[in-house]
Order: structure tokens, then sequence, then C-alpha cells
């Protein structure tokens, strides 16, 4: 008899502990105390997505990578398309941007940003072609050189960008800053109908004034675009990107300014 509850005593202490740990059901034990991964550790987009992290994990809350968003749980951004990146980039900068960090697509970058560039430049030999007609004889030199330009800036922006913003502390890749300066000319396509429009209809009239109003705009869209990017990509806050983006400018101000000075100490010595 005692044998009898002795043995039922101990199969009760094996079912109880078998429903602690899980493993009837087929479920891993798991150590007391073990954190589930989240999505920063799991994943480079999430850890290199700024200083929010990834925007699609965020939104999916501190569950694991696969299921909070897709891109992470792959490892890939989210916008693997022509199609999808100008999407991404008009109506949601931020989240794209920090899907750039880990893997860019730059094919798809290099195929907007050429895109982009030879309409621009084409707009451009047009409307030089009203005033000249020399114009027509040299227009492949024309087109190509300006290519030329465009994607050496391209290149020296992004360089520049990358060195500044790594001197400040950032760690994204460069390959990252350089889709991203090639993305944040995007809005620049807007422009080119208007621009075609006032060149066919009224140049010179109102329509120029509202042209050169709409460029401004977009080139104010275009720098926000490249502070988000830089941001996302780097890990740095908003006030900091803003200062990367700027330094440049900031710095060929100063130096101007002081080649200004040293020109203006220097007239009272030239006897003039």
């Amino acid at each position: 008899m005692e044998k009898d509850v002795y043995t039922k005593d101990l199969g009760e202490s094996i079912n109880n502990a078998e429903e602690i740990s899980g493993e009837p059901d087929g479920e891993p034990y798991e150590e007391p105390g073990e954190e589930p991964e989240q999505c920063g550790e799991a994943c480079g987009a999430c850890s290199y997505g700024g200083a929010n992290g990834c925007a699609g994990c965020n939104d999916a809350g501190s569950g694991g990578c696969a299921e909070a968003c897709g891109s992470c749980a792959s490892g890939r951004p989210s916008q693997d398309g022509v199609l999808d990146l100008v999407y991404g980039v008009f109506f949601e900068p931020a989240r794209t941007f920090a899907g750039l960090a880990n893997q860019p697509p730059l094919r798809p970058t290099v195929i907007i940003v050429l895109f982009l560039s030879l309409a621009t430049v084409l707009t451009v030999f047009f409307d030089l072609s009203q005033y000249t007609a020399e114009m027509a004889v040299s227009a492949p030199v024309f087109v190509v050189g300006m290519m030329v330009l465009i994607l050496i800036k391209w290149f020296f922006m992004a360089g520049l960008l990358h060195l500044i913003a790594s001197f400040y502390g950032g760690w994204g890749d460069v390959r990252s800053v350089f889709a991203i300066c090639g993305l944040a000319g995007l809005p620049a396509v807007l422009i080119i109908p208007l621009e075609l429009l006032t060149i066919l209809l009224a140049p010179g009239t109102i329509l120029s004034t509202i042209t050169f109003v709409l460029t401004l705009l977009v080139v104010v869209w275009s720098v926000a675009l490249l502070i988000i990017g830089i941001r996302e990509v780097h890990g740095f806050s908003g006030e900091k990107a803003a200062l990367t983006v700027f330094t440049p400018l900031l710095a060929f101000i100063g130096i101007l300014l002081v080649g200004l000075i040293m020109f203006g100490a220097a007239i009272p010595s030239l006897n003039l």
C-alpha cells in the first residue's frame, strides 16, 4: 500500500515537471532568465537602422525579428525594385533609408540616378538649343560630358559626407551613403515636366516664376531626404545628421569669408 502511494506521488511530480518544462507538447525548454532574441540583435538592418532602430520592427513590437518585419528577417532591405525605392523615398523615407543600412540596393539606385540625370541633361540641352543652333552639332559631347560630371559629383559627395559622418562618430556603410546621395535627388523628377512646359509654351512668364519657386522647394526636399538618410544609416540624431550635411557648405562659407578678409587687408598694400 505504501509502495502504491509512493509511486502515485512520484508520477504526479513527474507530470507537474513536464507541464512546467513544456516537453510533452514538443516545446523547447528555456533556461530561467533567458531573454528572447530582440530584433535589434537579430539582423544588421535593425542594428544599423539609426537611433530608433528598424521602423518595421518598432512598429511590430519587441518580438523576434522574423515576426517583426520581413526585411529584418531576411537581412535585406524591403525595397528591392526601382518602383519600390521610388515609392519609399517619396512616401516612407525614414523606413526606406533605414532599410538601406544593411545591404543597399545599388543596382536599382544606379538605374534611378542614370535615368534622372539623363532626363535633366536632355532638358537643359533642349533649353539651350532654343538659343544656340550649334548645340545640335555638339549634342553627343554635351550629353556625355554632363552625365560624367553628374556621376563624379555623386561619387564625390557620397565619399565626403561619409567621411564627415565617420568623423562625427557614425558607423554606417559608405555604400549606403552612396545610395542615399543618389536617391535624395529623386524629387527633381517632378520639376522636369514643368520646365519643359515653360520652355515650349511660355518662357519668361509667370510660369517661369512658378518653376523657380517649385525648384527651391524641391531643393529643400532633397536636403531633408539627405538628412534623414544620414540619420538612419549612421545612427545619428537629426541635429547631428543636419550638421553632417551642412558641414561642406559651412566650410566653404568660412573659407570664402577668410579669403575676403585677407584680400581686404591686402588692398592698402597694393598701392592702387
